[in-house]
């Protein structure tokens, strides 16, 4: 589904406005050094220089906020699925393209989420440290969780030309835009008010 819209502004053809008190300003600047060198008095014409420029001022601040608007309503457009992405009520619905590899089979029972507890590779003392679904990983379970993230790492920079980076936690707005992140999950991102800054989803990337 397409989606229009335009942004209708206040006055009519406020880029003509705008260039034209520009232009007034430059040419009434100019009377003034003139009438200055002949000893005129300037103080009136002055005055509507200094108008023109609060004018001036009021139209650059209100193209600003125009521009950051339809900034917002762009990023907030979704991207259009493919032309052969079919319409699904659920998963179900989503067609099989393709496979790669045989889906493995085991000769062991996988035990449930309480066993790993049972055998302490799970603590869920997280949920009084963060929130009601945390889960803290111990022992050979964290170190298997280490492990994986140091071979994928190790792994893409070594042979497919990534370069790590470690960067900051807390990032800006603009840092954000553009990456799924922001503007469609900013109710959702962790903020510093005092700052204007946000904490970033994964400190670790390439």
């Amino acid at each position: 589904m397409w989606t229009r819209f335009w942004l209708r502004p206040e006055t009519p053809c406020r880029g003509t406005r705008f260039q034209q008190l520009q232009a007034d300003r430059k040419r009434t600047s100019k009377e003034i050094g003139a009438k200055k060198a002949k000893g005129e008095d300037t103080s009136e014409i002055e005055a509507q220089v200094r108008a023109v420029g609060e004018e001036i001022a009021r139209l650059e601040d209100e193209a600003k906020q125009l521009e950051a608007a339809q900034r917002t309503l762009l990023l907030n457009v979704p991207n259009l699925p493919h032309e052969h992405c079919p319409v699904g009520a659920s998963s179900e619905d989503n067609p099989l393209v393709r496979t790669w590899g045989e889906k493995p089979t085991f000769t062991f029972t996988r035990r449930a989420m309480s066993t790993w507890k049972d055998l302490g590779l799970l603590d869920s003392s997280g949920r009084r440290k963060s929130a009601a679904v945390v889960l803290l990983s111990t022992q050979e379970q964290a170190r298997l969780e280490r492990a994986l993230i140091n071979f994928l790492l190790d792994l893409h920079t070594r042979e497919h030309g990534y370069t790590e980076v470690s960067p900051p936690f807390l990032v800006n707005s603009d840092a954000l835009v553009g990456t799924t992140q922001l503007p469609k999950f900013e109710e959702q991102q962790y903020r510093c008010e005092r700052d204007d800054m946000y904490l970033v989803p994964r400190r670790r990337s390439l």
